[in-house]
């Protein structure tokens, strides 16, 4: 199947990268496509590696577009940067060694990069519920954890969904609805009301359950650009 759709423009095309799972194999690779008239063409690999990769997240900043996966498999994050896009990417950064960490979602406020990250120690179900928030410097050199860190605690909306979404004055943050036997069940939407490194706050706004479209079983993630979004469903056949 494929999972975790990020959208992104460049030179006036759009972009869709994704997670490819490979069930023989048991782990994700990832792929990207372009988007025209609402169908993928050329669709390629961008990175495989021998453990499990999805979300990923890309981003541009200081004029370098950077492309971070999920990996925690390999017990770190892993920071790409584009030398030839949007096919060929190389390493430049390894946050977080020796840890197990999923769903890196980066995000400026106020002139500040921001990463909201699920963490986890040993129980990989905690993924689905602890929610990390970092400051980091421009070149990623320096990582300040947030004074509250876990800011979330909790199944409904502790693990990210996709990036930011900035709509009129409004800052929402996309969550999963998780659910014991049924992972991705649904979306939840947070609006942040404050954010800096003594405080965070959150009131929830809206959600999104399989109830929206017929024969869907989950929906867990989704990305956008301007007024066009992408998500995944758990369709039943």
């Amino acid at each position: 199947f494929w999972a975790d759709p990020f959208i992104f423009e460049y030179k006036k095309k759009k972009y869709i990268f994704f997670e490819k799972y490979l069930k023989k194999e048991k782990k994700g690779k990832k792929l990207v496509g372009e988007l025209k008239n609402n169908h993928l063409i050329n669709i390629k690999d961008i990175l495989v590696k021998n453990y499990h990769l999805s979300y990923p997240f890309i981003f541009k900043h200081n004029k370098k577009i950077y492309l971070v996966p999920e990996s925690y498999q390999a017990k770190k994050l892993q920071i790409f940067e584009s030398i030839n896009f949007p096919i060929k990417w190389k390493l430049v950064k390894n946050l977080f060694q020796d840890e197990k960490v999923c769903d890196p979602t980066f995000f400026k406020h106020k002139n500040s990069l921001w990463l909201f990250i699920n963490k986890t120690k040993k129980n990989l179900n905690n993924l689905n519920k602890n929610l990390f928030l970092y400051k980091l410097n421009n070149d990623f050199s320096k990582i300040t954890p947030h004074k509250k860190n876990p800011i979330k605690l909790s199944y409904i909306g502790g693990r990210s969904a996709g990036s930011i979404i900035k709509y009129k004055d409004k800052i929402i943050r996309p969550a999963q609805i998780f659910k014991k036997n049924n992972y991705g069940f649904g979306l939840i939407f947070f609006e942040i009301k404050k954010l800096n490194l003594f405080e965070y706050h959150e009131e929830k706004i809206s959600s999104i359950t399989p109830k929206f479209l017929k024969q869907c079983r989950g929906i867990h993630h989704i990305s956008h650009i301007k007024n066009e979004f992408v998500i995944d469903v758990n369709l039943t056949n």
